[in-house]
């Protein structure tokens, strides 16, 4: 049995008005299309930067080609506590754009410094560990006085040590007391107790 096989395409045209010009480029080749004129991308490893007027996309592709798009700036670095940006901060930045941060006074940064933007989100994480604080009270209240230095009240970094004293003669360390030397974690140091 023989079937003969008949293929029918319709084409329409419409009418496209654009008000700019679009423009897709990567690196430094550029093709510059008229309204109306539409191309197609293949995508090889890497980033393609479309830009339609003033609207910037940037097409991300993968090793294999398939394209994952998607919002390629990100808005101002999100805060951190306890800590600052140390540049001007922008209302956009662009894909890669790192800004650093610094931690206030006596808070120590952990590991990373850098947030960067990535695809469209703040990638990174970026934390200021906090310092302990030892007041008179404290003191006070567990009998005990700074082994080296009068002050009545210190901050002490995070992982820095201090060495605490019974006060006078007349008081021992408790028993189930820590140690007269103690490290700062965090904002967080157990104090040691004279009886």
């Amino acid at each position: 049995m023989k079937s003969n096989l008949f293929l029918l395409f319709f084409f329409v045209c419409v009418s496209v008005d654009c008000s700019s010009t679009d423009n897709v480029s990567e690196q430094e080749s550029k093709i510059f299309l008229q309204p109306g004129q539409s191309i197609a991308l293949i995508c090889s490893q890497g980033i393609i930067t479309v830009k339609d007027g003033q609207n910037l996309k940037k097409v991300f592709c993968q090793t294999n080609g398939d394209e994952v798009s998607g919002q390629s700036q990100c808005g101002p670095p999100p805060t951190v506590d306890s800590a600052d940006v140390i540049s001007i901060v922008k209302d956009q930045y662009e894909e890669g754009n790192r800004v650093e941060y610094r931690c206030q006074a006596k808070y120590t940064i952990s590991l990373n410094r850098h947030m960067t933007c990535h695809r469209g989100q703040w990638t990174g994480e970026v934390k200021c560990l906090k310092p302990c604080t030892v007041t008179t009270a404290e003191l006070d209240k567990n009998n005990i006085e700074f082994k080296y230095g009068e002050e009545k009240k210190l901050y002490v970094s995070h992982l820095d040590h201090i060495t605490f004293q019974c006060k006078g003669w007349e008081h021992q360390r408790h028993p189930q007391s820590p140690g007269f030397r103690q490290q700062c974690f965090d904002g967080l140091m157990t104090l040691p107790r004279c009886v």
